[in-house]
């Protein structure tokens, strides 16, 4: 019982960084939401690794979605040949 009634003491915590001031999950989510939707920003995937996934699953990406000419064939050559392979990572 006693390891679920615990109540722990922040006061050094507090004293150290002085006055925190919290955001309420919901407030904070729909200012997250608000900012991503505004001007929505993603990571570009390597090639090689967009190239072997889309071979995994059997998909396509058009290749106009890469920026030049050099990245559409790194594309279609790992897309339709062997010719690269992805390491795996040990977990």
């Amino acid at each position: 019982d006693r390891l679920f009634d615990r109540r722990f003491d922040n006061h050094k915590l507090i004293d150290a960084a002085g006055k925190l001031n919290f955001t309420a999950p919901e407030v904070g989510l729909e200012r997250c939401l608000r900012e991503f939707l505004q001007g929505p920003k993603f990571r570009e995937l390597p090639v090689k690794a967009q190239a072997w996934m889309d071979r995994e699953m059997k998909e396509h990406t058009p290749l106009s979605q890469f920026g030049g000419f050099k990245k559409q064939v790194k594309y279609a050559i790992g897309r339709y040949t062997p010719y690269f392979k992805m390491k795996q990572r040990k977990i």
